[in-house]
């Protein structure tokens, strides 16, 4: 297997201001290719421990764990360019936001009302959920925030839960690293 075209896509990104990238392909329990770009050449060179090939190897989707809009946006553009590159490439991604960031309804203090009495949205979730991801998922396979957004909004459903519902069928998980300390959203995610 050649992998000199994802050791360049890794360049490209770290020239274009991606602070530093790591790239892993597996099959099975075996790593085929391991490689970090924009890291010191001590965390570049150092080899991946035990530990490092578990996490590789368990995972059953990438989960891109960003710190800013900055990297957020430039996780999106990454994978923007490896669907341009490879127009046939069926490859689903969601973008999480915050709950307080995309709430259709919040309370009078501008907090998310997330309980069913309150929240339309919220209310009868679960018979609506069905038909979002539906239409969803017919669509092109790049779900950011505007796509969760106006697709909650055409169908009545929270755009938190849709998305968190949504990463359960999507190849590439795109969100801030608090989700990977929040036990709902990271159980739901990972």
């Amino acid at each position: 297997m050649n992998f000199e075209p994802l050791r360049a896509l890794m360049e490209t990104l770290v020239a274009e201001g991606v602070p530093g990238c790591e790239l892993a392909v597996c099959r099975g329990h075996k790593v085929l290719f391991h490689e970090c770009a924009g890291f010191s050449d001590a965390a570049r060179l150092r080899p991946a421990t035990p530990f490092d090939r578990y996490l590789l190897c368990s995972c059953t989707k990438p989960v891109t764990a960003v710190g800013g809009l900055e990297s957020l946006q430039a996780a999106e553009d990454a994978i923007a360019r490896l669907r341009a590159a490879d127009p046939g490439l069926a490859l689903r991604s969601v973008t999480l936001t915050a709950k307080e960031k995309v709430c259709l309804h919040p309370d009078a203090e501008g907090r998310p009302a997330c309980l069913p009495e309150l929240c339309p949205f919220a209310n009868g979730y679960y018979s609506r959920v069905k038909d979002a991801l539906a239409a969803l998922l017919d669509g092109p396979g790049s779900f950011d925030r505007a796509a969760l957004a106006d697709t909650a909004w055409q169908f009545s459903v929270c755009p938190f839960e849709l998305g968190l519902d949504l990463s359960e069928w999507c190849d590439v998980v795109i969100g801030d690293y608090n989700y990977l300390f929040d036990g709902g959203a990271s159980e739901a995610v990972l």
